[in-house]
């Protein structure tokens, strides 16, 4: 193929012609651009001045009733220095004159408290009663350009304003309302209420407040032009159009007018924490995109704020700037195109290409790839490669933007085919669907996750209050419990077991009965006892571990053996019961879904708040059991000390009457010392003797002891000596005593008690006998005791 060889003269023209053609796009761009943010930037500052100018004008208007409020409140706070016949007229006359220097306020009014103006009785004021403002409502109205008084009387004088400010003690300004004329209901007026305390010498005495008719307002407000087509209005601290340059929408709430710039940019939330933003949006009316510049101000001298706006179209604002712009770009069009037609004179061939090939390079650039043309050039040169390559591109964006768009839409399955091994797009897009394919599993990863662990939660929650019903009745509350973990499981058999050293605790082996049992719904009455180790249940409840089976062997024996026309559940879950390590039960589960690990979770869970219940309960089951067991003890002491007592004054009176009972008394006394615990000291508390048995039961020798003091064997410290030298004192005066002693044998801890009698004797000093019982071992003393006393009776020798 023959090459075109163009001319020196002819590059130099395509060479001038592109270089004429950028440099004049971008100089023209450039001082366009700069001109038009220029023109936008003054237009800006001006809406913020005519803004700030619109804020405090309104806010004059506004704030003008909260002064003519405080004023009143300063002035009612002084009535004690106004005399009492005189306040009921000149308070009627502050009110009054307050309603006549302000034409736009429809009503003055005031409530006080009963009680804090003293009545006057017998004088008149204006026809109203001296004294009247004790819990009356006055009001001062304008009516038909007459200022009339109203007096209201027990008609609601604690009505929600009044209730609002005493609570508040602070200025309120209520939402706008609408109202009709007192005598004309067809004609409807428009108030804002300002109502403020009034406090003398620190008390609540009243309220004053001041009803505001914004009628005339509005309609001046939304008269005031500012750029054409703008709009003007007034948004409450509760989102309500107040005034708006379109009176159809007076009285609506701001989400109603323009629900669409409410849910974006949220201006009623916005308007209760007073910012204001400005933004671009459309206008709800016109449609045209508008700037909307939102300013706060204070109504009052309260905490309430209201808002002023101000919406301009977006084509008048930057009218101007529009203007300049264009008209540069309308000089720079003219000149390159009279630059174009000159040199294109010269150069048609060259330059109808390149003209072409550079518009379609500025619609790839714009981002409309759907209206790129093929360029035909029937010169083969750089044109006509460039032409190949934007065509290649454009098809390359096309089908990189269908991609995008079917990602867009959701299908992540859609497929690109790459330009080349190097098509750094076509990677990126690809690599963007893998990862939102990744993200979407993980989401739904997280969603199931999230899903079972509520599932957990929620049913951690809901047997916190299922494991307290019943919980002094072990069948009731183990079959609650089995049954509501069926259903909430949804398991088709299950079956709860409980340690029977729960209820016997000289049981030595671990046993376990099953308490609870139901099947496909209904209860099962069934015995059966599981011996640790023994059977699935008793391997879990030796191992102390869940034991999980997804294949039910068929000799395992179910717990509905009479259901034999229902299929066998092929899923068992066996949960011991454990706290401490120590097993009080365990849960037989059958079911025909799997369980799951989040199952597992929970019933494991559960599991440990059922044993911290069972064992708790069984905690106070034994000290109920112990606490009688030992009053009963006490009682049978008791009953013991006295019969012992009794023996002992009767052994008494008998050593009185010869000698010789002293002696059988000795051979007595020696006689029980073989058999019992008994210790014989002389009145200082010296042993005399001591029993073997009871010698051994205090760990000490016999030939040790003799001699040494008794509180040696008793005591402990200082403490337990001094007590027991209190009580031998008292007992010798007393002639007898008792006294608990605990004391621990061979790391045994023994609770003893022991009883005390002074002895007097004929020819002898008199001695104290001791006798010791072991409180284990009470009965059997009290039987060998008894038997003594009975053979020494019958031998003569008591």
């Amino acid at each position: 193929m023959k090459k075109i060889n163009l001319r020196i003269n002819g590059k130099m023209l395509v060479y001038i012609l592109g270089t004429t053609i950028i440099v004049s796009i971008f100089s023209l761009g450039f001082i366009a651009t700069g001109l038009k943010g220029s023109s936008e930037e003054n237009s800006r500052k001006i809406l913020d001045g005519l803004s700030v100018a619109l804020v405090q004008s309104t806010a004059k208007v506004l704030s003008q009733p909260s002064q003519s409020a405080n004023v009143l409140a300063v002035a009612l706070a002084k009535y004690e220095f106004i005399p009492a016949q005189d306040r009921t007229g000149v308070f009627n006359a502050m009110l009054s004159d307050v309603l006549l220097r302000n034409p736009n306020y429809y009503s003055v009014w005031t409530i006080c408290e009963p009680n804090t103006i003293e009545p006057i009785e017998g004088s008149q004021t204006n026809g109203f009663q001296p004294g009247s403002m004790n819990g009356f409502r006055f009001i001062a109205i304008r009516e038909n350009g007459q200022i009339k008084m109203v007096e209201q009387q027990n008609q609601e004088p604690y009505n929600e304003i009044y209730r609002q400010v005493k609570n508040n003690l602070q200025e309120m300004v209520f939402e706008p309302k609408t109202i009709s004329a007192r005598h004309h209901p067809n004609d409807s007026i428009v108030i804002m209420e300002i109502a403020l305390p009034v406090v003398s010498n620190y008390q609540f005495i009243g309220v004053v407040g001041i009803q505001l008719s914004l009628n005339e307002f509005r309609s001046a407000f939304a008269k005031q032009t500012t750029v054409n087509s703008s709009k003007l209005f007034v948004l409450t601290q509760q989102g309500k159009l107040i005034s708006h340059t379109d009176s159809t929408v007076w009285g609506m709430s701001f989400v109603s007018y323009a629900p669409k710039i409410e849910k974006a940019h949220h201006v009623s939330e916005n308007a209760l924490k007073r910012e204001m933003p400005t933004f671009i949006a459309k206008d709800p009316i016109s449609g045209l995109k508008s700037l909307y510049k939102i300013q706060p101000i204070q109504v009052g001298s309260g905490q309430t704020y209201w808002a002023v706006g101000l919406s301009v179209p977006l084509s008048d604002l930057y009218y101007s700037g529009n203007r300049t712009f264009l008209f540069s770009l309308f000089i720079g069009i003219i000149a390159v195109v009279l630059i174009s037609v000159i040199i294109m004179g010269i150069a048609s061939s060259i330059s109808n290409p390149l003209s072409k090939a550079t518009k379609q390079l500025q619609l790839i650039a714009k981002g409309e790839i759907k209206s790129i043309e093929h360029i035909n050039s029937s010169i083969k040169d750089e044109i006509s490669d460039m032409a190949l390559a934007m065509e290649e591109l454009s098809v390359g964006l096309q089908s990189a933007t269908q991609f995008a768009q079917e990602i867009g839409k959701g299908k992540l399955d859609a497929e690109y085919q790459l330009l080349s091994e190097n098509d750094l797009l076509g990677n990126s897009l690809l690599s963007m669907q893998a990862s939102l394919k990744n993200a979407k599993l993980e989401e739904e990863k997280k969603r199931v996750e999230d899903e079972k662990r509520n599932w957990v939660t929620h049913g951690l929650a809901s047997f916190g209050e299922i494991i307290r019903q019943h919980n002094d009745n072990m069948e009731a509350f183990t079959m609650n419990v089995t049954q509501n973990l069926i259903d909430y499981v949804d398991a088709a058999q299950g079956a709860m077991y409980i340690n029977q050293q729960l209820e016997n605790d000289f049981t030595q082996q671990e046993e376990f009965e099953m308490k609870a049992a139901i099947a496909y719904g209904k209860p099962v009455m069934m015995q059966k006892s599981v011996i640790s180790g023994q059977e699935l249940v008793g391997r879990a409840i030796e191992e102390n571990r869940t034991i999980l089976l997804e294949q039910l062997p068929e000799r395992y024996v179910l717990l509905s053996p009479g259901m034999q026309d229902k299929a066998r559940p092929q899923n068992l879950l066996i949960v011991p019961i454990t706290i401490n390590d120590n097993c009080l039960g365990v849960f037989e589960l059958l079911s025909y879904k799997k369980f799951e690990p989040h199952h597992l979770e929970f019933i494991e869970k559960l599991s440990e708040n059922i044993a911290s219940v069972i064992s708790s309960v069984k905690t106070n089951l034994r000290t109920a059991k112990l606490l009688q067991q030992s009053q009963y003890q006490a009682d049978e002491m008791a009953q013991h000390e006295e019969e012992m007592r009794q023996n002992l004054e009767e052994m008494q009176a008998t050593q009185e009457e010869s000698a010789k009972r002293e002696e059988n008394l000795n051979t007595y006394i020696k006689a029980i010392k073989s058999r019992m615990m008994l210790a014989e000291l002389d009145m200082d508390s010296r042993i005399i003797d001591i029993s073997p048995s009871m010698s051994t039961t205090y760990t000490a020798h016999i030939e040790n002891l003799r001699g040494k003091f008794y509180d040696a064997l008793v005591t402990h410290d200082n403490d337990s000596k001094n007590e027991f030298t209190e009580f031998w004192s008292q007992m010798i005066h007393q002639g007898s005593g008792r006294r608990r002693q605990v004391i621990t044998n061979r790391g045994k801890e023994l609770i003893l008690f022991e009883s005390y009698k002074v002895i007097p004797r004929d020819k002898m000093a008199p001695i104290v006998l001791v006798f010791v019982a072991d409180h284990s071992k009470e009965k059997e003393l009290e039987d060998l005791l008894e038997a003594e006393i009975k053979s020494a009776e019958k031998s003569g020798h008591l």
